[in-house]
């Protein structure tokens, strides 16, 4: 069951300086609402395409949505960055040019560089590191998504994915596609995760519950 979004806010540029970083303008309320893009996907995309046009939306929501999470300062590395992990499973290839956009694309979140890395659903060990937050940027098996949202609830990391039926079947939080584009979260998996996201953006996304 889902409850639709409230009203929408101008999409604000992601930083002062262009798009090259998340950083807080004046109040850190303006950050927040960076993440709604005015963007449409086409209903009559055939599916490879879908896939490929809602990876590169996720790219530009994803780091936005790392930053409305409240407890954000906590999931900095030992290095003093924020790592994002982009999660593929069959196309590397394809992975790499996403991981090179967002790498290109968002060099800092808030007060925080960001480093993005590339791993595979059965690479996410503690041995391996806890990175920030998990996006999914192709479709996966049921064995291999389930692998990725079990790694999320256990570390208490957002898992978001863009495809659809994935904020349904466990994802934290994905894509909400209309005239514009918001996070949709899956409200069960926030609090499992022990999860809080700023209350300003619940009111103005949609809510799997």
């Amino acid at each position: 069951m889902s409850s639709e979004r409230g009203s929408w806010t101008r999409a604000l540029p992601v930083s002062a300086e262009g798009t090259t970083g998340l950083r807080p303008v004046c109040k850190r309320a303006l950050v927040l609402f960076a993440m709604f893009v005015a963007l449409v996907v086409p209903g009559s995309a055939a599916a490879d395409e879908q896939t490929v046009v809602r990876s590169g939306i996720a790219l530009k929501v994803f780091p936005r949505v790392v930053a409305v999470d409240m407890d954000v300062a906590g999931k900095v590395g030992s290095d003093g960055a924020l790592h994002l992990v982009l999660v593929y499973d069959v196309d590397p290839a394809a992975a790499r040019r996403l991981r090179d956009r967002l790498a290109r694309d968002v060099d800092r979140i808030l007060d925080w560089p960001v480093l993005v890395e590339l791993r595979r659903p059965n690479d996410l060990t503690s041995e391996a590191g806890t990175p920030a937050a998990l996006l999914v940027v192709e479709p996966l098996s049921e064995p291999a998504f389930q692998a990725v949202r079990a790694f999320g609830t256990t570390n208490h990391r957002m898992v978001f994915s863009p495809f659809i039926g994935d904020v349904e079947r466990g994802a934290t939080v994905g894509l909400d596609v209309g005239v514009r584009v918001a996070p949709y979260f899956n409200q069960s998996v926030l609090a499992e995760s022990t999860i809080e996201i700023n209350p300003q953006i619940l009111r103005v996304s949609k809510i799997h519950r």
